[in-house]
């Protein structure tokens, strides 16, 4: 094996780099938050907006609800036997340590969730 020229080295570097932010990302964006609700989950009841949207080909509702007096927002699937009208109660579990994390009962104890966040 030869020397590793300055080429390879920049392209080993950014690979690194690249590597690096990409477990940083899959930490901070779903496992990390996910092991935080589990160990601070509070079970509470949020409101349906009316809102939905489709992402991956799911569709979603969002919600809202209220943790010491601040106002947060939530989305969940709206799976196809699901009718959520503007106003329903929903039942969510959120993170009491970090309580703009939250899901709906029904997502945290599905396996949905990863792949809905790409960890599929």
């Amino acid at each position: 094996m030869g020397k590793l020229t300055k080429a390879d080295k920049v392209f080993i570097t950014i690979a690194v780099l690249f590597a690096v932010w990409g477990a940083y990302f899959v930490y901070t964006k779903g496992y990390g938050p996910l092991n935080s609700l589990k160990k601070n989950k509070v079970y509470s009841t949020a409101v349906v907006t009316g809102e939905t949207y489709i992402l991956k080909g799911l569709k979603f509702y969002i919600y809202r609800y209220e943790v010491d007096n601040n106002a947060y927002e939530g989305n969940a699937r709206l799976y196809s036997n699901m009718v959520m009208l503007k106003g329903d109660s929903v039942r969510i579990v959120y993170d009491k340590v970090h309580p703009d994390f939250s899901m709906s009962v029904k997502d945290y104890f599905s396996c949905d969730y990863l792949k809905i966040v790409g960890f599929n």
